[in-house]
């Protein structure tokens, strides 16, 4: 059985991170968005590929015990005012989903 405070300890870190994360890229002017990383994808396009990953994430774990593979839900990409808001809220999609599976098997994993 896994520390179940352990867990919650890992929960409220990433969770932290990830408002703190999406507060940043609400709080960016148009110039930062657009701008380009090092690898010359543009800051809001990079935003919103983590924002992917954790709706992807989220729904891995809704369908943990499905027979089948799930079908893979698109997240928008609605321009770059909105990968702040997108990262908040698949973010909390997923500590959600962990959160209801840790609860359903009891043992917090």
């Amino acid at each position: 059985m896994q520390d179940l405070a352990g867990v919650a300890s890992v929960a409220a870190r990433l969770e932290a991170v990830l408002a703190r994360l999406a507060g940043r890229f609400r709080s960016m002017p148009e110039s930062k968005l657009l701008g380009r990383l090092p690898d010359g994808q543009p800051r809001a396009s990079a935003g919103h590929e983590l924002a992917e990953w954790l709706a992807y994430a989220a729904q891995g774990v809704e369908d943990r015990d499905s027979a089948v593979a799930p079908e893979w839900r698109q997240l928008p990409f609605d321009g770059p005012f909105v990968v702040g808001d997108q990262i908040g809220v698949t973010g909390h999609d997923l500590l959600t989903a962990c959160a209801r599976a840790s609860a359903v098997t009891g043992d917090g994993g």
